[in-house]
């Protein structure tokens, strides 16, 4: 796991969420749009909780793994 997103809040950005796993907003958005990030909005604000993410993130890297 990676261990900035261990220590981040529970709610995070787009923006805070691209800076922590180090990849840039353009591909957390298009994580959410395949479907492979869970996102909620709140009050018009999209956000991640951070255990869904770890979750999330675990599943990507094993499928670019299958993939290389």
């Amino acid at each position: 796991m990676n261990a900035r997103l261990a220590d981040a809040p529970d709610l995070l950005t787009t923006g805070e969420l691209a800076a922590i796993v180090r990849v840039s907003e353009r591909t957390i958005r298009s994580w959410r749009a395949r479907g492979l990030l869970p996102a909620v909005k709140i009050a018009g604000t999209v956000r991640y909780r951070r255990e869904a993410v770890e979750r999330a993130l675990i599943e990507i890297e094993q499928a670019d793994e299958a993939i290389v």
